[in-house]
């Protein structure tokens, strides 16, 4: 199995593209991370990636994670990510844009 290099996640988490998405006031927290093929919505508790490395390689056995959910883990550890504060009523309009981001074929 491949594994994402450590050198490629470390510049992930070094340029601040691990964003944690924060709207206010319910708190609802949406995490992407900018990626080659630009923003992917990870969730780490479940792990899920909208990449299509996840939903080809990981969903298919090859692999254990994505670089974007290693990026997300390590930010988090070390604290180094992009908190964005929105207001509640941008919610939809936020997810609506992130969905449009991810290829049909994965659906």
């Amino acid at each position: 199995m491949r594994r994402p290099s450590k050198e490629r996640i470390s510049e992930i988490v070094e340029e601040g593209r691990v964003k944690l998405h924060r709207f206010l006031p319910s708190g609802r927290e949406i995490w992407t991370v900018v990626g080659s093929r630009g923003d992917q919505l990870v969730i780490e508790s479940q792990p899920y990636c909208t990449c299509r490395h996840f939903h080809f390689a990981v969903l298919g056995g090859r692999d254990k994670t994505c670089y974007h959910l290693s990026a997300l883990k390590k930010a988090k550890e070390s604290s180094k990510f992009v908190r964005i504060d929105m207001d509640d009523a941008e919610y939809g309009r936020f997810l609506s844009l992130l969905s449009s981001d991810v290829p049909p074929d994965l659906f």
